[in-house]
């Protein structure tokens, strides 16, 4: 069948390919006259960018969110000096230098790309670098334009112009997330292939949402939509190009192990040359993709893969990064501590910690430490809400729970309940990253695989924490534990730290609608009710 494919379908599969141009050149000549009417959020992404809505606007948006931010950093800082008030012009003219030095960086550099901006780590690192480029040409620059500012408020216009440009592409990525769970701005895509890695590719998608992706159909051999993949089918491989037009996807995800070679290479040029947006699975899931090199073997393209080095001194390392990260933190808040235990107990009179037991490193049981968040009759209040839960599997959620005080809201918002879970750091309980630690109900309905994540040291923040917290998926929670349990290093900790510490400033200033902690957090959740939810996992 592939072979017919290659030999005879070139053809058709050219004019398959034309048709889709001329389909999507009146789609968007549509596009445009209705744009005015119908606003940026009637649109979905075209293009190779996520941002790109068939109009640009969400690209225009976050260029001018970069703009005022930059400006603004510089502008206080100028005025601080006294240069914006004693050389007007001449401060003006250096912002606006600065700004565009910044905004042409901040495009070679890939910012208004989708494989940058998904990324935070990368966002960041790249945010940092214009941060600092602009920084040290705005000092060149302001010798020429006759502005004498000193290094250190150079220095701190470069801190300004991070700080701004991180916090409005946080609000911006905040309010794309959320249109994107709501169907707007998702890319339409096609699932080439139909194997074990395309059902998790589907699964991922389902999962989240605030990915942007919504699969609108599925090519490869002919079968009926199921529970297990529940998605129409549309053509075979020779009707690729056919199937692109007919279902107005503007994207292509190819699950590479589920193709002949001759046949993949075979669409992945023919897509690729007619401008489709093209992603191939390597079928790796559960792999870092920092781990993965790209290399060759006799011109042939193939992927490296690094080990995992987890020597004894990384994890002596990690140890003493727990120690003195953890002391300095618990110290420093000790002032908020007190505050926040004097709120707590002059609420409702009741205690000011709540302790629950949690599974630890081995399967061995210890006291898990938080501020309490909840009234002091929260367990016998639960029964009545069980039906409310937003979680599925074995874990126990809901997004607005009348059992949390006043107080514990804004716990909770903040994360303050979780620093008394320093002192099980201190102790060796937990760690500062690592999977968080379950209840002895959930761990019980763990299957065999996830109940390896116990292998390592429970945290007090993590992967799943950091990128699914408001996720009601138990697959997704199941997923992530399982890729820090298979990638854990000593980089990808720093890393959730630095994005933990990003995350808890930015839900403080804005918190989203499921800003309530995690469902492994709640206060009150009894054995009996736990083992009632059903266990799902992946295939």
């Amino acid at each position: 069948m592939f072979v017919a494919f290659l030999t005879n379908g070139q053809t058709n599969t050219r004019r398959g390919f034309e048709w889709t141009r001329a389909r999507r050149r009146e789609a968007d000549e549509a596009a445009r006259a209705a744009e005015s009417a119908t606003g940026p959020e009637d649109a979905g992404p075209q293009g190779d960018a996520w941002w790109r809505p068939r109009g640009g606007r969400l690209r225009f948006v976050l260029a001018w969110s970069d703009v005022a931010a930059v400006a603004a950093a510089w502008l206080v800082v100028l005025a601080f000096h006294g240069d914006l008030v004693a050389r007007p012009l001449r401060s003006i003219g250096l912002t606006a230098c600065v700004v565009l030095v910044a905004v042409a960086f901040a495009t070679h550099w890939g910012l208004y790309l989708a494989r940058v901006n998904t990324v935070r780590s990368a966002e960041l690192a790249a945010i940092f670098r214009v941060s600092a480029i602009a920084a040290v040409l705005g000092w060149l620059l302001a010798k020429g334009f006759g502005v004498p500012i000193w290094w250190v408020f150079v220095a701190l216009a470069g801190v300004l112009t991070f700080l701004f440009l991180a916090a409005s592409r946080s609000g911006f990525d905040v309010w794309i997330k959320s249109r994107r769970r709501a169907g707007a701005y998702c890319r339409r895509i096609l699932l080439v292939g139909r194997d074990e890695a395309a059902v998790e590719l589907l699964e991922l998608v389902h999962d989240q949402p605030e990915l942007g992706y919504r699969v609108v159909g599925f090519v490869g051999p002919r079968f009926e939509a199921n529970d297990e993949f529940p998605v129409t089918w549309v053509s075979d491989y020779p009707g690729l190009a056919e199937a692109v037009a007919q279902r107005e996807a503007n994207g292509v995800i190819v699950a590479a192990s589920a193709l002949g070679n001759r046949a993949l290479r075979a669409a992945l040029c023919d897509l690729v040359e007619a401008g489709v947006h093209v992603q191939v699975s390597t079928g790796l899931q559960g792999l870092d993709h920092r781990r993965l090199r790209a290399s060759t073997v006799g011109y042939e393209p193939v992927l490296y893969l690094e080990p995992l080095s987890n020597t004894s001194w990384e994890r002596h390392v990690k140890r003493a990064m727990d120690l003195a990260i953890s002391s300095i933190a618990l110290l420093i808040a000790l002032p908020v501590l007190a505050i926040a235990a004097a709120a707590i107990k002059l609420h409702d009179r009741g205690p000011v910690f709540f302790r629950q037991e949690r599974i630890g490193r081995g399967g061995r049981p210890f006291q898990l430490l938080k501020l309490r968040t909840m009234g002091t009759d929260a367990e016998s209040k639960l029964a009545a809400l069980v039906g409310d839960n937003q979680r599925d599997g074995p874990l126990f959620k809901l997004g607005v729970d009348p059992r949390v005080t006043r107080p514990g809201r804004i716990l909770r918002a903040s994360s303050l309940d979780e620093l008394p879970q320093l002192i099980n750091v201190l102790k060796g309980e937990m760690s500062l990253v690592g999977p968080r630690p379950p209840l002895a109900s959930e761990f019980d309905q763990f299957d065999d695989e996830l109940q390896q994540r116990q292998q390592l040291t429970p945290g007090i923040t993590g992967l799943w924490q950091l990128e699914a917290r408001d996720n009601p998926s138990f697959r997704t929670y199941r997923r992530l534990d399982l890729f820090y349990l298979r990638n854990w290093s000593i980089s990808l900790d720093l890393m959730i730290l630095l994005l933990t510490a990003y995350n808890v400033v930015i839900r403080a200033v804005a918190p989203t609608r499921m800003d309530e902690e995690s469902p492994a957090d709640a206060d009150a959740v009894p054995d009996a009710v736990q083992e009632e939810q059903p266990s799902v996992t992946v295939a």
